[in-house]
């Protein structure tokens, strides 16, 4: 699985050295997203785009995380297309893990002390399209049943 590669150490720091790759991997990503796929192929390639934005090993170099987070959030319609999806599915009521993932990427971009390895750049027009699109739409997850959902969009 893609994702277990890029979760990995060496597959993580790869991703920040080869554009192809992370360009090639955001691509897929976002046709998946784009498509409103089911729950399943959502939560799919939302993990994808959470190993590759978020290192989960220990010990990681700052500079890798650094570089991957800038390919991922350099793509604008990426970022559509997953805010779109969280719309979606807190409309729906469905999909919790699908917007759990969604969130833990954008808390992960967008609040302390994470964001501070987020380019100014970058951080304006994703803090502005999130609110945009999901502002007035993450306090109902404040009745959420999931405690992590709560959280996480208290953060955002």
């Amino acid at each position: 699985s893609m994702r277990r590669l890029v979760a990995s150490k060496a597959g993580f720091v790869e991703l920040s050295r080869d554009k192809d790759l992370a360009r090639g991997l955001s691509a897929c990503v976002q046709r998946v997203v784009e498509t409103h796929p089911t729950e399943h192929l959502a939560y799919l390639a939302v993990d994808l785009l959470v190993a590759m934005i978020h290192p989960l090993h220990d010990n990681y170099e700052v500079l890798s995380e650094q570089v991957n987070k800038k390919t991922m959030l350099s793509s604008t319609a990426l970022m559509q297309a997953t805010v779109g999806l969280l719309r979606l599915f807190i409309e729906r009521d469905t999909g919790s893990l699908v917007v759990g993932a969604i969130l833990d990427t954008l808390v992960f971009c967008l609040a302390p002390p994470h964001a501070d390895t987020t380019s100014e750049s970058q951080f304006q027009p994703l803090l502005a399209l999130v609110f945009n699109e999901v502002g007035p739409l993450l306090y109902s997850l404040f009745q959420h049943p999931a405690l992590a959902l709560v959280k996480a969009a208290g953060l955002l």
